[in-house]
């Protein structure tokens, strides 16, 4: 990983000037793994930050599932929720790939991804309501409440939602990152981008400590809109 973020940050702060000529933007080290950047353009900046760092070919690293727009997640359709039972039923058809090679890396990701199933921990997602961030055998993220033994699938508030979005995005790059540690013990994972994130989330949420709590061992690049308030003041670099 980069040395407190002053790589990263060193990356990004020429690709602003040039390719989008905002002289307003401010990045900041919010903690060694966290940077944080304040900008008038958002959306032109997270795009920007990811082409830096990403190779859109590669289908796990497609634009939606390194990028997290927390502004838009209490409104949209369950995009992350399905992604591990879509990989389940993954054929690996892919036609440059002779049967054997398919079926070699077939059977060693169901392995990966039914250990991933087995060995997920739920947690809570709501504590006054008792709602459960869990996983079905089917690989399949829930929201449950827990009452006498059972297990009740719920509805969920716009703002417990936008967290459920949340935990759905951040489980898909854990089984990526569980995926490419077992390929090469010294992978090193790019960074994640999260937009409008915290400024969307409840005042109360302390997100540098949400942030830790998901043991992630990557950079996270938080992307704000320059005007908005923050509930956790930056520290400069």
């Amino acid at each position: 990983m980069w040395r407190n973020c002053y790589e990263m940050k060193k990356i990004i702060y020429e690709e602003l000037k040039e390719s989008l000529s905002d002289t307003t933007a401010k990045i900041y080290e919010i903690n060694k793994n966290i940077c944080g950047i304040k900008t008038n353009k958002a959306e032109k900046t997270a795009r920007m930050v990811y082409n830096c760092f990403y190779e859109s070919t590669d289908y796990f690293f497609r634009y939606e599932y390194v990028v997290f727009d927390c502004s838009k997640a209490y409104k949209s359709q369950p995009v992350y929720s399905d992604f591990l039972s879509a990989c389940k039923k993954r054929d690996f058809d892919e036609k440059k790939d002779t049967l054997l090679l398919r079926q070699s890396l077939e059977k060693a990701f169901r392995f990966l991804l039914n250990e991933y199933i087995v060995n997920f921990k739920s947690r809570k997602l709501a504590e006054r309501k008792n709602i459960y961030f869990d996983i079905t055998s089917q690989g399949k993220f829930v929201a449950i409440k827990k009452n006498c033994g059972e297990s009740i699938f719920c509805n969920l508030s716009a703002s417990e939602k936008t967290l459920f979005n949340l935990l759905c995005f951040i489980e898909i790059n854990k089984f990526r990152q569980f995926v490419n540690g077992v390929k090469n013990f010294n992978y090193e994972e790019k960074p994640l981008i999260l937009m409008s994130f915290p400024d969307c989330l409840d005042e109360s949420f302390n997100y540098i400590s949400f942030l830790e709590e998901q043991k992630l061992n990557r950079e996270i690049i938080i992307v704000s809109d320059i005007m908005c308030t923050e509930n956790v003041a930056l520290n400069p670099v």
